[in-house]
């Protein structure tokens, strides 16, 4: 077979002083590609080797080689030399007999959260959430419920420092009412307080397992690996639309 990788949209870029990118591709054996995960984890490349690569990463609009592999699953992984650049590609590949090729990605869906993720809480966990129970009852008037800026104050005062936050913003604490509030009173309720005080033990706890650098912001890499084990699966057209939405400049999300 025949894999050529060919940048695209450089000459445009190259108006602007850009140039072309220093690129190659190496090919993964899958033997049993169902039980790998999509896409292909620091693990898998940790523990597996190539079975194949292009001659070289050099910075040419684009590199091909011939290959002769035995009939089997591949996975083609393109990239650049140097770590976390960006950039458009085309990714061609010729064979002499048929074949199935797809985008090695995640199905969108629901999969089971990780034991982690979802463990009983600490005996320091259990005393926060009495601390926010507390908050609750003080800030709740007479009909027993918190609107947004209640719940921002209740936030502020039991999260903001262990999740490394200045504060939580209006518009996720009016979100996050809006999302909980089941009898659409504009408010939450102790029961729905309580969901939501669950949810947010859950989302802290799989942000502590993936924040691995500790830098107290999540990396698209990261938010991938967190959202599978809270047990959301997505796929990277997604991810990425999550990233320019939510993330800064810097291509980093806070936990909020």
């Amino acid at each position: 077979m025949i894999v050529a990788l060919m940048q695209k949209n450089r000459r445009q870029i190259r108006s602007t002083g850009g140039d072309l990118l220093t690129i190659g591709y190496a090919i993964y054996h899958l033997p049993y590609p169902d039980r790998v995960s999509k896409p292909l984890d620091m693990k898998f490349f940790k523990f597996n080797t190539s079975v194949a690569r292009s001659p070289t990463f050099i910075n040419l609009r684009e590199v091909s080689c011939r290959f002769k592999l035995p009939p089997g699953t591949y996975c083609i992984v393109p990239s650049t030399f140097d770590p976390n650049e960006e950039g458009e590609f085309l990714l061609r590949v010729f064979t002499e007999h048929e074949n199935i090729m797809e985008e090695n990605d995640e199905n969108i869906g629901y999969g089971d959260m990780d034991a982690k993720v979802e463990k009983p809480p600490t005996p320091q966990e259990v005393q926060e959430t009495d601390k926010a129970y507390g908050i609750f009852l003080k800030l709740a008037g007479k009909d027993g419920e918190v609107d947004w800026s209640e719940l921002k104050e209740i936030l502020d005062q039991t999260m903001k420092s262990e999740m490394q936050m200045s504060r939580f913003s209006k518009d996720i604490c009016r979100s996050m009412v809006a999302m909980l509030d089941i009898d659409r009173s504009g408010k939450l309720n102790y029961k729905e307080f309580r969901n939501l005080w669950t949810s947010l033990r859950q989302w802290k706890n799989a942000w502590i397992l993936y924040d691995t650098d500790k830098s107290g912001t999540f990396s698209g890499f990261e938010l991938r690996e967190a959202l599978n084990a809270a047990g959301y699966r997505l796929n990277n057209r997604i991810l990425n639309v999550l990233m320019h939405r939510y993330g800064n400049k810097k291509g980093e999300i806070n936990f909020d």
